[in-house]
């Protein structure tokens, strides 16, 4: 497929905020289509992430999908996505080879395990001891590479045991050097 928009893997795609798709060059027969819904074999929905960080300004993100150069295999995607205005965004995404495309059971559950473990936690301490707690270094949410990080709506960061100098500072619009 040859194109303005297309460079081997690398292509455009839009969505609506409904999510509905206006642009997906390397399948076009959904064009149209709500994919609300759609999760990628790890669980992670990744059209309602992609369409709810393009609704709070852009950002990227990462999840498995079909690699159109590799006869459509699953494979681990970044992509990045932009709103156009109010009412569509569009993105481009790449495919990570190098990276597996899929996570054992426990690779999976294990964080999921654990936040829930911090949301009962919170709930039953409070977030004041909860907090002081997830700040703690030697204490039990900090095991190892296994720790907390934890912000406020606003961006305000609550949690970062490894990072003190940055609690009740704002990284709202922190980025990575991706």
């Amino acid at each position: 497929m040859a194109g303005k928009f297309i460079r081997g893997e690398l292509s455009v795609f839009a969505y609506d905020m409904n999510r509905i798709t206006l642009v997906l060059p390397y399948q076009q027969v959904l064009i149209g289509t709500a994919r609300r819904s759609l999760s990628d074999s790890n669980g992670v929905a990744f059209i309602r992430c992609l369409t709810d960080i393009a609704g709070h300004g852009g950002g990227s993100l990462f999840y498995i999908s079909q690699n159109p150069g590799d006869n459509n295999q699953e494979g681990f995607m970044l992509s990045s996505v932009m709103p156009v205005n109010s009412e569509w965004s569009a993105g481009s995404g790449i495919c990570l080879p190098e990276v597996p495309a899929t996570f054992n059971t426990t690779e999976r559950d294990n964080p999921v395990g654990r936040v829930n473990e911090v949301q009962r936690y919170t709930q039953v301490q409070g977030a004041k001891k909860a907090i002081a707690d997830f700040n703690d270094r030697n204490g039990t949410f900090a095991d190892g590479s296994r720790y907390i990080v934890a912000y406020a709506y606003n961006g305000t960061t609550l949690a970062l045991p490894f990072q003190p100098e940055m609690i009740g500072t704002n990284r709202m619009n922190f980025s990575d050097p991706l």
